[in-house]
């Protein structure tokens, strides 16, 4: 099964000249234990990863349908 691809999460304020910013955020994915985010530099450009574990609850399936 292939692993599923990062999500993107962008800014949409506006700036000063009136446009959508648009500028990336940070990309993340969950997995069934852990959310996984990269968070992007905006001086030198690269990622840094951080790795959230936490527990799935069988009411959380429930809810969410």
């Amino acid at each position: 099964m292939r692993e599923k691809e990062f999500k993107e999460f962008r800014c949409f304020g506006k700036n000063r000249n009136g446009r959508i910013c648009n500028a990336l955020l940070f990309k993340y994915k969950i997995k069934k234990d852990e959310m996984v985010i990269q968070t992007k530099c905006g001086s030198c450009n690269s990622y840094s990863i951080l790795r959230l574990p936490f527990e799935k609850n069988e009411n959380d399936n429930k809810q969410s349908q």
